[in-house]
């Protein structure tokens, strides 16, 4: 009767939730009166037995709290002695730096023997004025450091502060180069008042807590260096179990930065009868919870699932809009830069227009030059450009003035040359000149000799026009293509420049000819539909059905006459008067990849809630036949025949319950969780539920080593490994039939096998 009581409150606890009828509620509370008595003594004795066992765990742990406090103060002042010890010791030696008194010899002798004699120690260097380091002790096995600079960050901020406050300063834990946690101090060393460098002592932090706190505590306390942020920096090896409630943090004063040494009591082992006492109280009280429990488990997995399955498809979609985002804001970047480089060579134009329509005196710089060097004339425009009088400038060497001093050297022995008809004059040149206000402005310049009534040379006129802001314009031009060439050739987005009249490819960026696959030289000049659209021609959305914008997803077809799904934006751009469509696009095949695997996965989700509800349904008829041919085989005589049959039909029915428990197990959503688990265990219960579904004419052999050892794994996981590994070779073996073969071994793995 005991065992019919517990398999009907299991199988209630696990049904609990789901709609129930109104005789299975009158069973449930029929069966509530049989337990509640035992339940209530068991939780009476469980809660006399806690109490009892707390006013016991209070003393000894008020006890042990005293120990810990002690200990904990004893620990403090061995690491007092050591580091104050290290530290004198430190500033020994930079008090006879300081007095000349110690070379490199000296300091390898003695700073070798007391890092010897102090094995929380690495070395102890000694770094110049410009903190790079000239010694080290011990010298061979840290020996490559030798002229290395303090540089890492708290090395550098140490030493830096050290020199800055003349007082010792220690550094916060870090990984130094030979991969292990440690602190250093650097003292700095003065003479007179001259800083001379610094004496810094390497401790690691592991030989720290090994070196400098007593080896009594060590036996019965496990010791942490904890960080800034309570982060382990290093920490002794757990020899017990640790009572995180005996735990003692020691603020380290000599860091003055927020690290602490904490201490922590190993646990004490509970006298085993009591312990016996609580497994059983324990045990009682997880039997009558477990089945709630594991039925609010499931409903929990189910939910998480469903809100994980949600976050995925709004990750998706919210990425398809950022993807659209990013296309609109570098097409509205592009047509931005576009109209500044329209911008920009209309200003050009117009200027080269104002000095084609007037070519007046007036609007150009002229001055004449003597043989001399002096000028003899210049106009209004020339004073304007230079800046002075018109008084100011004649009778004033020209070379020697109005010339920037690099080019007299140049400029001058031409023009004597000119003048002394020994060259032709040029017909343009261009050349600086430097004004009043020491400004040089480049002028474009156009030479004549001047001659006598004889014929005879006697000067040369010049006109020249400032085209200094032109040359900045034209520069800035230069730039301006150059930064746009540069932005759509670095768009990770394919782009092509299209005609509007005859739909052909007038530029292509780099990523629009990777897609495309054909070279650059063959794109360029092909019609759009070649590539895009190719069964739309006739039908563009902007020229052929008057849209002005078109963002729509399209078929991209490549050299290798390969379609590729892309998702486009077409507009109209305005180039040097001139309308052209600019399309962007980019490729969603991706996209298109897992749409489809999310509707796969939507109806593998259906299947497995449809095959849960069914077991679901078939298990609830499953247990009035257990419990009645339970009760029923007791009643009957022990070797009569219809004994015999009741155990027949309640083995059919246990195993019809398995199975249903194993489709629950493959159909039921959860989260990976990884625990110790047998294998073997999983194999066979997966073994079992596909015997069901392979025909007679497939037969399986197994060989599964009983002894194999635990591994970390997710048990639904190697379940629905099992039966896919299966599923796959009884479609292999569909037709003709034969052996599924499955085996299991362990196997020991070495580097070579990884």
């Amino acid at each position: 009767m005991m065992s019919i009581d517990s398999k009907y409150k299991a199988e209630e606890s696990e049904d609990q939730g789901s709609s129930e009828s109104h005789p299975k509620k009158t069973l449930f509370l029929a069966m509530s009166q049989v337990w509640f008595g035992p339940a209530f003594l068991a939780i009476m004795f469980f809660v006399v037995l806690v109490v009892l066992l707390w006013l016991v765990h209070s003393q000894s742990v008020e006890r042990s709290q005293s120990e810990l406090l002690e200990n904990s103060n004893q620990c403090l002042e061995s690491i007092s002695l050591h580091m104050d010890g290290s530290r004198e010791y430190l500033l020994l030696l930079t008090e006879d730096m300081g007095q000349g008194k110690l070379d490199e010899k000296t300091f390898q002798k003695r700073a070798s023997q007391y890092v010897a004699d102090h094995p929380e120690l690495i070395n102890i260097v000694w770094a110049d004025d410009g903190f790079v380091i000239r010694w080290t002790a011990p010298y061979e096995p840290n020996k490559q450091i030798i002229g290395l600079k303090l540089t890492l960050p708290e090395p550098e901020r140490a030493s830096r502060k050290a020199r800055h406050t003349r007082q010792p300063v220690y550094t916060k834990p870090f990984e130094i180069i030979q991969g292990a946690p440690a602190f250093e101090v650097y003292i700095p060393v003065f003479q007179g008042g001259q800083f001379l460098g610094v004496f810094g002592g390497v401790y690691t932090v592991d030989a720290f807590l090994r070196n400098t706190i007593p080896q009594s505590i060590f036996k019965n306390y496990h010791v942490k260096f904890l960080g800034e942020s309570g982060n382990v920096i290093a920490e002794l090896p757990i020899k017990k179990k640790v009572d995180r409630k005996l735990v003692h943090q020691i603020p380290l004063q000599f860091l003055n930065n927020g690290f602490f040494l904490e201490i922590s009591q190993y646990s004490a082992p509970l006298p085993w009868d009591l312990v016996i006492l609580i497994i059983l109280c324990v045990g009682l009280v997880i039997g009558m919870t477990w089945g709630m429990w594991s039925l609010k488990r499931e409903l929990l997995q189910r939910r998480q699932a469903e809100e994980a399955l949600k976050q995925v498809h709004d990750k998706l979609e919210h990425r398809v809009k950022e993807r659209t985002f990013d296309l609109e804001k570098v097409n509205k970047e592009l047509q931005s830069e576009i109209a500044e480089r329209k911008q920009a060579e209309n200003a050009l134009r117009e200027e080269r227009d104002k000095a084609q329509t007037y070519p007046d005196i007036a609007g150009v710089m002229f001055v004449a030059i003597n043989t001399k060097g002096e000028v003899t004339l210049i106009n209004r425009k020339g004073c304007e450009i230079l800046g002075y009088e018109e008084e100011e400038i004649n009778g004033k060497n020209w070379f020697d003035n109005f010339l920037p001093k690099r080019l007299i050297d140049e400029v001058k022995p031409m023009s004597e040359l000119l003048l002394a008809g020994e060259i032709e004059a040029a017909e343009y040149y261009e050349n600086p000149i430097l004004t009043k206000h020491e400004e040089e402005r480049l002028i474009a310049w156009h030479n004549t000799i001047l001659r006598d009534e004889k014929g005879e040379i006697i000067g040369h006129l010049s006109s020249g026009e400032d085209i200094t802001e032109r040359k900045k314009a034209e520069e800035a031009l230069r730039e301006s293509e150059e930064w746009s060439k540069t932005i759509l050739d670095s768009i990770q987005t394919g782009i092509l420049i299209i005609s509007v009249e005859k739909h052909e490819i007038i530029d292509a960026n780099p990523t629009a000819i990777e897609m495309v696959g054909d070279p650059k030289e063959q794109i360029i000049g092909s019609r759009c539909h070649k590539y895009i659209c190719p069964a739309e021609e006739g039908a563009c959305p902007i020229t052929d059905l008057g849209q002005k914008i078109d963002n729509s997803e399209r078929i991209l077809l490549n050299a290798d006459g390969e379609e590729i799904p892309i998702l486009k934006t077409v507009s109209h751009i305005m180039v040097r008067g001139k309308k052209y469509l600019i399309e962007s696009f980019i490729d969603i095949t991706e996209r298109k990849k897992l749409e489809t695997q999310l509707q796969q996965a939507q109806k593998m989700e259906s299947i497995g809630t449809l095959a849960g509800g069914i077991a679901h349904d078939f298990n609830n008829i499953l247990f009035p036949i257990i419990g009645y041919a339970e009760m029923t085989v007791d009643d009957v005589p022990e070797d009569g025949r219809a004994r015999r049959n009741l155990k027949e039909m309640l083995s059919s029915a246990l195993r019809a319950r398995d199975l249903v428990r194993q489709i629950l197990t493959f159909s039921r959503k959860h989260d990976k969780e990884l625990k110790p688990l047998k294998v073997q265990l999983v194999l066979r219960e997966a073994l079992n539920l596909i015997r069901s579904s392979l025909p007679t004419t497939i037969e399986i052999s197994q060989n599964v080593d009983k002894d194999c050892g635990l591994v970390m794994a997710d048990p639904t996981e190697i379940h629905q490994v099992v039966m896919n590994l299966c599923t796959n070779a009884y479609h292999a073996m569909e037709e003709t039939g034969g052996t599924l073969e499955v085996n299991l071994n362990e196997v020991e793995l070495t580097v070579d096998n990884i």
